[in-house]
């Protein structure tokens, strides 16, 4: 009686169980001055657009390269002297926190693609000890790189950058 007491507990379990996911924060939940206008009415399942850059080594990274997974995107530049520097400190942390966890990654965006080349971008990746198979500094053209950033963010930071 008891091993038919803890068959049903455990298939009641089964049955009922729903494994924790990740909120999908979409752009109606934060501060609508920092989504863009066309992104304003997405109020469900927002997903990144494909996209097409290249990375510290040369080679081309698209939405491909994280399917499945979860990645903490930046934007940044390499001769940025505030903010940026801080934010490689704190990425190189989470680099080496999940370095065992194949399922999350890093992709940083420069927002100067002009002066941020492959091979700047490449010694800059060494400054912070760079995992390339966790953690992938990207440039390409600077129209993607921003309808990326705006399709994200809007606000203070893309005014900025737009005048470079």
């Amino acid at each position: 009686m008891v091993i038919i007491g803890l068959i049903g507990s455990y298939i009641g379990y089964r049955i009922s169980y729903k494994p924790k996911r990740l909120k999908i924060y979409n752009p109606t939940d934060v501060n609508p001055n920092l989504v863009s206008h066309k992104m304003k009415k997405v109020y469900k399942d927002h997903k990144i657009r494909d996209f097409k850059l290249v990375d510290q080594l040369g080679d081309t990274v698209t939405q491909t390269n994280f399917k499945g997974k979860i990645y903490v995107a930046d934007f940044f530049f390499t001769t940025c002297k505030s903010i940026c520097p801080k934010m490689g400190t704190q990425l190189q942390r989470v680099q080496e926190a999940y370095k065992n966890d194949t399922n999350l990654m890093i992709l940083s965006h420069t927002v100067y693609p002009e002066e941020d080349s492959v091979p700047v971008l490449a010694a800059y990746a060494d400054l912070y000890d760079v995992n390339p198979k966790k953690w992938m500094l990207v440039t390409g053209s600077k129209k993607e790189i921003y309808d990326l950033a705006q399709l994200l963010f809007r606000g203070e930071y893309q005014r900025r950058w737009r005048k470079r």
